[in-house]
């Protein structure tokens, strides 16, 4: 016969049980929250890496429509946003404050008076704050190293187009500024601009497969974490008297009614 148990004794055991629910609840709770954060930050640094190569291939871009505006036209303004926009990216001038990608082609419709500046900070900065791994530091690097050769080809141009002298949007400056122009649309220069594409591609390439690893491991872990939470919420029931009401009855113990 099996050896009654005292009402305290067993009142007990069920409080017992409850605590640790209670704590095994209050345990995986903090674990998802845990992983949400950590979801959060991995698709903040996910889009931080996207911002950073767009701004890599958007410079390039900018770069030559300054440089083509101001061997066509000779219009200093062109020059300065040429010479402004290199300043920023190598941390030598203030970073414009909602620096993106739309930012310069505000800058020609409208100039730049007004504009409100972040303290310089330049693209190798920001890259290293981004904590990218060394392949993709380097490959992202490697885009700017190749811009960087361009832009000094674009800045030999822009020193001939000043060696001219001649006035802005006259007749002379247009005929004697096209052999220039040629530079910047040439098979050299397009051969750079190709190598700059490729290598943000490729750096893309290398943070969407990180990233991208993550954010599944993520899931996959709040997935679990759930299953947990849905297990030991309902295993008070599963406990029951098996009256079929779903009502909690404490654990089965012998000897008491």
């Amino acid at each position: 016969m099996a050896r009654m148990i005292s009402v305290r004794t067993a009142l007990a055991i069920v409080l017992g049980a409850i605590c640790a629910l209670l704590v095994a609840l209050l345990y995986v709770t903090d674990q998802q929250v845990t992983n949400a954060a950590e979801q959060a930050a991995a698709e903040a640094g996910r889009t931080t890496s996207y911002r950073l190569a767009e701004q890599m291939r958007e410079s390039s871009e900018d770069l030559t429509t300054m440089v083509r505006l101001y061997v066509s036209t000779g219009e200093e303004r062109y020059r300065q946003y040429f010479e402004q926009i290199l300043a920023i990216r190598n941390g030598t001038a203030p970073r414009p404050k909602d620096y993106d990608a739309s930012f310069w082609s505000r800058a020609l419709a409208h100039g730049t008076a007004g504009v409100q500046y972040d303290p310089p900070k330049s693209l190798d900065q920001l890259m290293r704050e981004a904590h990218f791994t060394d392949d993709e530091f380097a490959m992202l690097n490697a885009s700017r190293e190749i811009s960087d050769g361009l832009a000094q080809i674009e800045t030999e141009v822009i020193h001939s187009v000043q060696a001219l002298a001649l006035k802005p949007d006259d007749a002379a400056h247009a005929a004697r500024a096209q052999p220039l122009y040629q530079r910047l649309v040439g098979p050299e220069y397009f051969d750079y601009k190709s190598r700059i594409m490729q290598a943000v591609e490729r750096f893309i390439t290398l943070v969407d497969q990180r990233t991208l690893a993550r954010v599944q491991d993520l899931r996959v872990r709040h997935n679990e974490l759930l299953r947990m939470q849905i297990a030991l919420k309902w295993a008070p029931r599963g406990r029951g008297s098996g009256q079929g009401d779903g009502r909690w009855r404490g654990p089965c113990v012998p000897g008491v009614a």
